[in-house]
């Protein structure tokens, strides 16, 4: 199954859109010189309406047996990580 994606272009048009950087701070000078990129969201169960965003490898998305190690966010209350490494399962 191919993997989706977009132009560098309407990625920035989407995050301006919905107003990422507001709660992220500046993501955009960050992730220009990590292109490409997989850009992931994902729902917490443990804690009520809390979304979390990944930044990880492209291959990422194509290969779901992994263990993300991630950075620090930039802030206590944003809802962006980074993706540092991705261990395979055994």
């Amino acid at each position: 199954m191919p993997v989706p994606e977009i132009r560098w272009s309407k990625f920035v048009q989407l995050i301006t859109m919905i107003g990422l950087e507001d709660e992220t701070g500046p993501l955009l000078k960050d992730l220009v010189a990590k292109t490409p990129f997989a850009f992931v969201m994902a729902l917490r169960f443990d804690a009520q309406s809390r979304q979390l965003l990944y930044i990880a490898p492209p291959d990422l998305i194509e290969q779901c047996d992994r263990r993300l190690h991630l950075l620090p966010p930039h802030t206590s209350f944003s809802p962006m990580r980074q993706v540092l490494t991705a261990e395979r399962l055994p």
